[in-house]
């Protein structure tokens, strides 16, 4: 895992600028510019993402999904062909891990993220600070 906290997962989303993966009203948002993950998933400007298999998401929490998703209230989402985004900022994938709160991670099979970049391995090697990874 790269430093300043950024966390890359599966075929899901590779969204941590300093401890911050789904921030304020379930915008996801990098600080510092856009994002390009190979498999299908790109991550630009203020918390738009696009990713080519019919999901986007923009502005603060506005979610448009072309395959089966649901959107209501401040930027709660619930997709219904495997993950739930709810609340303010809280994902639950279903198949592997949940996100939740301000940011945090946690993934059952293997390691958790928490916090301001926070990640504790159980399986070996415990991370704090500002995201670092040993």
């Amino acid at each position: 895992m790269p430093g300043n906290g950024s966390v890359e997962r599966g075929k899901w989303f590779a969204v941590f600028e300093k401890g911050s993966a789904v921030p304020g009203k379930g915008s996801m948002e990098r600080a510092r510019g856009s994002v390009e993950k190979p498999k299908g998933f790109v991550v630009c400007g203020k918390g738009c993402t696009e990713t080519p298999k019919g999901f986007v998401v923009y502005g603060k929490g506005s979610v448009e999904t072309l395959n089966g998703s649901v959107v209501c209230g401040k930027g709660s989402v619930e997709k219904l062909k495997g993950s739930v985004v709810c609340g303010k900022g809280s994902v639950e994938k279903p198949k592997g891990f949940v996100v939740c709160g301000k940011g945090s991670v946690e993934k059952p099979k293997g390691f958790v993220v928490c916090g301001k970049g926070f990640v504790e391995k159980p399986k070996g090697s415990v991370v704090c600070g500002k995201g670092s990874v040993v």
